[in-house]
């Protein structure tokens, strides 16, 4: 399915920096960085699709 809003493109753009910073700072955080890593996994699958 596409997205036919624009802007649902620019939110998963910014999500990848955070998924970038949890899988780097998994040495420092330890398992809890798993928390914002599946966060953002989720919220780029079920990211807004208006139609």
């Amino acid at each position: 399915m596409r997205h036919a809003n624009p802007i649902s493109v620019w939110t998963r753009f910014a999500v990848l920096p955070l998924l970038a910073v949890s899988i780097w700072s998994r040495d420092w955080i330890g398992w809890r960085s798993l928390v914002p890593i599946v966060l953002s996994l989720v919220f780029m699958m079920v990211n807004p699709v208006q139609q």
